[in-house]
């Protein structure tokens, strides 16, 4: 299944490699294209960064890598044969295909673009992950049936909700109290549990979402590390991608 972004790019997965490209509307905005420098393969990216420079006779784009990752392969023809991403977007002009380093990573980019973030680089060190326009603080957790490796059966779905201390860049080190620094935690589930070649992380039928206030999760379970999915469902029900930008903002304003 293809994504598409509010850049005009779009994404296919394929396991865990995602294939980037841009989509015929960005190509005809672009018109001819003069010029185009790829990444290298072996770079490693973050979500929001640019790796690849589109000059054309109308303007000069970038394309942001949707996601934290290596990439593993370039499509050099596009270089050699500028015409390819003017002539095919969706096919033979593709970009770049880079290797997700975790479905957590490839939840919360879903998420953000739920919610209407703007691309962002992840930060290992920020207290939380996500920012909604309103100003609420998000906490993204994921956890899947189905894994990469060898399963007799399916995983029990787990979620952390470890507390943990912000980092002061400024001063280069932890401070304050640990806790969780959240207005509100959303647990994505890839729910698929069939053959694993129809699975899809990009097909958003297969995740659900939960919205927790995260003093519901304070007072609930302390300074536990860890939560289940029974435990999850008992807090919240399950709402699809285009439902839960609105459970965020009404869990985040409930007294």
């Amino acid at each position: 299944m293809t994504k598409y972004t509010e850049e005009h790019e779009w994404l296919d997965l394929d396991g865990d490699i995602v294939t980037v490209g841009i989509t015929e509307h960005a190509a005809e905005q672009l018109g001819d294209i003069v010029f185009i420098e790829l990444p290298e393969v072996g770079d490693v990216v973050a979500s929001g960064a640019e790796v690849v420079t589109i000059e054309s006779v109308k303007a000069a784009s970038d394309i942001a890598a949707p996601l934290d990752g290596e990439i593993v392969e370039i499509n050099a023809k596009i270089v050699e044969t500028l015409g390819l991403v003017n002539e095919d977007p969706s096919g033979e002009g593709w970009f770049f295909k880079v290797k997700i380093e975790d479905v957590g990573a490839l939840a919360e980019f879903i998420e953000a673009k739920a919610i209407g973030c703007p691309a962002q680089t992840r930060n290992d060190w920020t207290a939380y992950d996500l920012v909604s326009p309103s100003g609420i603080k998000v906490e993204v957790k994921s956890s899947a049936y189905l894994q990469s490796w060898h399963q007799k059966r399916p995983s029990r779905p787990r979620f952390s909700i470890r507390k943990s201390l912000e980092w002061a860049p400024k001063t280069n080190e932890y401070v304050g109290q640990s806790r969780r620094h959240s207005d509100v935690y959303v647990f994505c589930l890839l729910s698929f549990r069939g053959d694993k070649h129809f699975l899809n992380p990009l097909d958003l039928t297969q995740w659900e979402f939960y919205v927790v206030r995260t003093a519901d999760i304070d007072e609930l379970f302390g300074d536990r590390q860890g939560i289940s999915l029974r435990e999850v469902q008992q807090l919240s029900q399950p709402y699809a991608v285009e439902e839960f930008p609105n459970a965020i903002e009404s869990a985040a304003t409930t007294p």
